[in-house]
């Protein structure tokens, strides 16, 4: 087909617009199409905009699903420039004594005096081993080995060269192997002495060097004439931490250490009480961290549910758009959105199973608090005794929770594992399952929901296989197929319009002929 195209030289009409007007009538099953494309990805949108608001809420009603959020525990101790203790959920409420009668300590070797001055002589950069021990080393040193050598650390031989290694070369040596041998090296310039120390404390620590004795000028190096570290032969080790807790003495290689569910500092010698006591303040916060997101949600879900539906609002094609301004697109598109879940039953169901849950009685959970209003959590009354309306904000925050912080301690300290088990309790019966587990259970149902019915944020279109996600699939299809058509049915139009202004020329050529024929008769 020829795509030459012949717009009114003969007719004299404006077949650009002509065109484009028919094809406005044949656009618009592709525009309904389209309308019906945006609609369905709000509606996406929104579904996985709620069901992240799920999920935040799902998280913090496992928080106070979870027995260990009721477990937290304080730990106070009365000598806190001696002892630091923390606790964890598995410490029991008490008071503890503890006397320090010995720190953990390293094993550590230094040298016994001041070691030849290091100096950079004659412009040179380094001072090597041989240039700054003088005769004090290398006039010692064995001729069978020469300016060679090599010590011996916790079993890990080591080598040297006095005419070519400095004593930051030897320090730079052991602590490349510090992860074998658990012992580092430091020289201090300042102090002019070389020091070896363990990376760990504990009488398992150790520093031996015994085995330079198979290298005589690896224990000279070491010894009085060069690094000064006393005999090669002397062992050093480390010591345990030594203390009393409630009358049995224990040990411990770090200063830092674990015990009975409390986590302890030892910083100096001494003694201290230790109090452990139940952490009302961090369990109120996580109640409180649930209550707001379950709030949250429930205003959301409201909205949602109550939104007027405009129906004389429907998405704005590009030619529309192109006829308003940037204010008046978004007005009319808030329009438009709004409604989009109005009646929803599964968040209607979802909504009244979650009020059910947080007014219901557990049963079997041996307290007197087995609801959430006895602990001071509760939904407000909006009306009096009377029945008459006292409060119409209250009656409009569709079943909003409040607490009543003083009689929510008050609980807590009177009974902390009975409203544990008002919140956490596992029974296959629903009437006997902890609220915080049945409102989990609700939370992770209405997901699944929403995700069979508008898919996952990460989920590819391609792969959506979600409700509205093959609604998409299939309504991008049929968009193809009518873009594809479309493309024809122009092109047809232009073909009869174009053959339509070849016929007219030609007949007005004929005429223009007769014409003049009829003139030179």
């Amino acid at each position: 087909m020829s795509n030459m195209r012949i717009g009114g030289l003969a007719s004299g009409f404006d077949t650009n617009q002509m065109v484009m007007d028919l094809m406005k009538a044949e656009r618009m099953p592709m525009e309904r199409l389209l309308q019906q494309r945006q609609v369905l990805e709000w509606q996406q949108e929104g579904y996985r905009e709620l069901n992240q608001k799920l999920f935040s809420m799902r998280d913090k009603v496992f928080d106070v699903r979870l027995e260990s959020t009721f477990n937290s525990k304080n730990a106070s101790s009365s000598n806190t420039s001696a002892i630091g203790v923390t606790a964890t959920g598995i410490a029991a409420e008490g008071t503890y004594n503890l006397e320090v009668t010995q720190l953990a300590k390293g094993a550590f070797k230094t040298s016994t005096a001041d070691l030849a001055s290091y100096q950079i002589a004659d412009g040179k950069t380094k001072m090597t081993l041989k240039e700054q021990f003088s005769t004090d080393l290398w006039g010692t040193l064995s001729p069978g080995e020469g300016d060679t050598g090599a010590f011996n650390i916790n079993g890990v031989d080591f080598e040297f060269d006095i005419s070519d290694d400095t004593i930051y070369d030897i320090v730079n040596r052991i602590n490349a192997q510090s992860g074998e041998t658990g012992v580092r090296a430091n020289y201090d310039s300042g102090v002019s002495r070389f020091f070896l120390s363990t990376t760990s404390t504990g009488a398992d620590a150790k520093i031996d060097i015994s085995g330079t004795m198979s290298s005589t000028n690896g224990a000279i190096l070491l010894g009085s004439h060069g690094l000064k570290l006393g005999n090669a032969d002397n062992v050093s080790t480390g010591q345990d931490a030594v203390f009393n807790f409630n009358g049995t003495e224990l040990t411990k290689s770090l200063n830092i250490f674990s015990l009975d569910g409390l986590n302890f500092n030892l910083m100096s010698e001494g003694s201290s009480t230790v109090t452990v006591s139940a952490d009302i303040d961090a369990i109120v916060n996580k109640i409180k961290e649930f209550v707001d997101e379950y709030n949250s949600l429930i205003e959301n879900i409201n909205s949602k549910l109550a939104e007027k539906r405009y129906r004389d609002f429907h998405p704005l094609s590009k030619e529309e758009k192109e006829q308003m301004s940037d204010e008046e697109i978004e007005l009319w598109e808030k329009k438009a959105q709004s409604g989009l879940f109005r009646g929803e039953s599964a968040l209607m169901n979802f909504t009244s199973s979650m009020r059910i849950a947080i007014s219901s009685l557990v049963e079997n959970i041996d307290t007197k608090y087995n609801s959430l209003s006895q602990i001071g959590i509760s939904t407000s009354s909006w009306t009096g005794e009377d029945g008459k309306l006292i409060d119409a904000k209250l009656r409009d925050e569709g079943g909003k929770l409040h607490i009543d912080e003083a009689k929510l301690r008050s609980a807590l300290s009177d009974d902390i594992e009975g409203i544990k088990r008002l919140f956490t309790n596992s029974s296959e019966d629903p009437k006997e399952a902890g609220i915080a587990r049945s409102l989990y259970d609700q939370a992770v149902a209405v997901t699944k929901i929403i995700t069979v019915r508008a898919g996952r944020d990460s989920t590819l279109q391609a792969i959506d296989d979600s409700f509205i996600g093959r609604r998409l699939k299939n309504i991008n299809t049929s968009i193809n197929s009518w873009e594809d058509r479309l493309i024809r049915i122009e092109e047809r139009y232009w073909s009869q319009f174009t053959r339509m202004e070849q016929v007219l020329n030609k007949m007005y050529n004929q005429s223009d002929w007769m014409a003049q024929q009829f003139a030179n008769l």
